[in-house]
């Protein structure tokens, strides 16, 4: 195998395991989703979202990401939690 190929594969395994830890995630919002219903809770926290935000940007800019992906992902993670509860 070259090293092309075998680069290309670590990238493979690499979305493969994000696609995991995305259905994860999303199984969990459910979970949130539930527990915020059974208690009445507000189903968004603002604050802890903008929290998040800026917890993400700043892991992010460590390792390179620029600010404007880190907050397309989050925006896109976020539109999709929200989809799911509906």
């Amino acid at each position: 195998m070259d090293n092309l190929t075998q680069l290309r594969n670590k990238i493979d395994s690499i979305d493969d395991r994000l696609i995991t830890l995305l259905a994860e995630r999303f199984s969990l919002v459910l979970a949130i989703w539930a527990y915020k219903k059974m208690h009445q809770f507000p189903s968004l926290d603002l604050i802890r979202r903008e929290n998040l935000l800026k917890n993400k940007l700043s892991k992010g800019i460590e390792k390179w990401l620029t600010e404007s992906f880190i907050i397309e992902i989050r925006e896109r993670i976020h539109k999709e939690s929200l989809r799911i509860q509906k």
